[in-house]
């Protein structure tokens, strides 16, 4: 499995980066799973949708795009991320899409934990998705906003090592000055 981490610094790099990498995914015929703050996942879908993807009822069954703040309410169980609940909300999906083919996912979930101060919570919600990623192939694209991390550089280091590659853009520089230091 690849976990990816993408930092960006703005919503035009997280947009690029992100519909790149769905695009990849759309191209090889993978379904897709979007777990995306509001703002993010129609920004997400119109760029998608402008490439020409999931133009067709056909292609429509192979998206699924949920809202990242509402998925991670039913995440929680007495505020914190709950392994059973993480189950039966994603693990049931991961499973449902992977049975029809290759599967490819991007996630802000932990960007609202990351948004509440709470990467605690972040952490472990990347090492339930390594679990899952034990028992069904998918690709997966965490994405942070960099500003999260100006001043907690461990936080954004235990972060890191939930992932098996991280990356930036050109555009991020404070994602790459963090990475640098973390």
């Amino acid at each position: 499995m690849t976990h990816r981490l993408q930092l960006f610094d703005t919503p035009e790099s997280l947009a690029q980066s992100v519909t790149q990498f769905l695009f990849e995914g759309y191209e090889r015929g993978e379904n897709i799973l979007i777990a995306a703050k509001r703002r993010n996942l129609d920004a997400i879908l119109t760029a998608l949708e402008e490439r020409g993807c999931f133009s067709q009822d056909f292609d429509r069954q192979r998206l699924i795009a949920l809202d990242a703040t509402e998925l991670l309410t039913h995440l929680r169980r007495h505020g914190v991320v709950d392994a059973l609940r993480f189950e039966a909300e994603i693990g049931t999906l991961v499973e449902r899409l992977s049975e029809s083919g290759p599967l490819r996912v991007y996630g802000e979930i932990v960007e609202v934990l990351a948004e509440e101060g709470d990467f605690d919570g972040a952490v472990r919600l990347e090492t339930l998705w390594n679990g899952l990623s034990q028992r069904y192939p998918f690709t997966l694209m965490c994405g942070y906003s960099s500003a999260h991390f100006t001043t907690d550089t461990s936080a954004l280091r235990r972060i890191c090592e939930t992932h098996n590659h991280i990356s930036t853009t050109s555009d991020d520089t404070l994602g790459s000055y963090l990475l640098a230091r973390a």
